[in-house]
């Protein structure tokens, strides 16, 4: 008989154990752990192979153009992959290229027409809220561009001849970041609405592949200072790093399998900050992110670190580097997933599988189809 071990009791589960032999109970245990491991192992694999992303990228950059004139980007997406609309917001707020919108739900602006160029973005191409923005989104404009593995969205792109930008599966869609990221930059890139050069881009495999070993290292070491605490995570930055965050929080959800909050500044110094005065917990432990280079930012997280400090709140910095703004990005992205695999790793749990979005998927489609 076959149970669901997330409906066997503790109980159970201690009276099964009494019944067997020491050597089974071993060898069973054993095996539990050279499973979670070998997950761990192909997570970190999968992180490690954004160089290779990086290049396959370069190396098709101009594979894709616009025509056309526009003056807004609108972005959607869900998850790993509505995440990337975080970045591109931050990026052209730094870099340059018309402005970002991100929907990261079904529901379809109206202001939405042939100005705008929408990208849609589904890692699988079968993401239901996607689809459903999709779908009700040509209905306003035909500018719209598929971003997808393959699936439904694939499917939907080819039938209505848009412009579809397939990239490799066999990749969780939170370990594929350069690839539906930069394919985005090299589209914009190559049709006259650049926001991140291709130069930085070049240059940022080429830091972060020098810097790869340090990085293990400082993800290690952030991990194993979050574990040894074992409290709630306090994700803490400064603009405009908010997708590192966003981000984060995320990677620590589906990989490591814990809660986290977010503190970003100066936005949080005009609320958040108060709350510290009588909170009914100060059981956290914060990871302090920042650009070094930015002395306003920095500035901002010291202040934050002094409340922190005063409140006990164990913490650990992420320091960013890179030659560019888009570089130390990329290296706070790769330390975060990393960082979130090696916890997963501590605390002896699965970081591949994501139980409660099976079990959400499991009803979507009932829900929308109410819609």
């Amino acid at each position: 008989m076959t149970y669901n071990y997330l409906l066997v009791s503790k109980n159970t589960v201690y009276y099964i154990l009494l019944q067997l032999d020491t050597t089974v109970i071993i060898n069973l245990l054993t095996k539990i752990v050279l499973k979670l491991f070998y997950k761990v192992i192909v997570l970190i694999e999968q992180y490690l192979k954004w160089i290779d992303q990086f290049k396959q990228v370069l190396d098709k950059w101009c594979s894709f153009r616009l025509t056309g004139e526009y003056d807004l980007i609108i972005v959607n997406g869900m998850g790993g992959s509505g995440v990337i609309g975080d970045y591109l917001y931050s990026l052209t707020s730094v870099y340059n290229g018309l402005p970002v919108v991100v929907f990261k739900n079904h529901i379809v602006p109206k202001y939405i027409d042939d100005d705008k160029i929408v990208l849609i973005i589904s890692y699988s191409g079968n993401t239901v809220e996607t689809i459903k923005f999709a779908e009700k989104v040509f209905d306003l404009t035909k500018n719209i561009v598929i971003v997808t593995s393959g699936g439904y969205l694939e499917k939907f792109a080819l039938k209505n001849k848009l412009m579809l930008i397939k990239i490799p599966s066999g990749f969780l869609p939170r370990t594929s970041l350069p690839y539906m990221l930069l394919s985005i930059l090299a589209l914009m890139d190559c049709s006259g609405y650049t926001i991140v050069p291709y130069v930085d881009v070049s240059n940022t495999v080429i830091f972060l592949e020098k810097e790869l070993e340090n990085i293990i290292d400082k993800s290690r070491f952030i991990a194993n200072h979050i574990h040894k605490h074992s409290r709630t995570l306090l994700l803490t930055t400064h603009s405009p790093l908010e997708p590192l965050v966003i981000r984060a929080k995320n990677e620590f959800s589906e990989n490591a399998k814990i809660i986290s909050r977010i503190d970003i500044v100066p936005e949080s110094m005009h609320n958040d900050i108060v709350g510290w005065e009588n909170p009914y917990s100060c059981e956290y432990v914060s990871l302090l992110i920042r650009d070094p280079e930015d002395h306003v930012g920095s500035k901002l997280v010291d202040f934050i670190e002094d409340i922190y400090r005063e409140k006990n709140i164990p913490y650990i910095h992420l320091d960013l580097e890179g030659g560019s703004f888009f570089a130390k990005l990329m290296y706070g992205s790769l330390v975060i997933g990393l960082t979130s695999v090696f916890l997963a790793e501590l605390r002896g749990v699965d970081p591949v599988r994501t139980v409660s979005i099976e079990r959400y998927k499991s009803v979507v489609n009932k829900i929308y189809s109410e819609n």
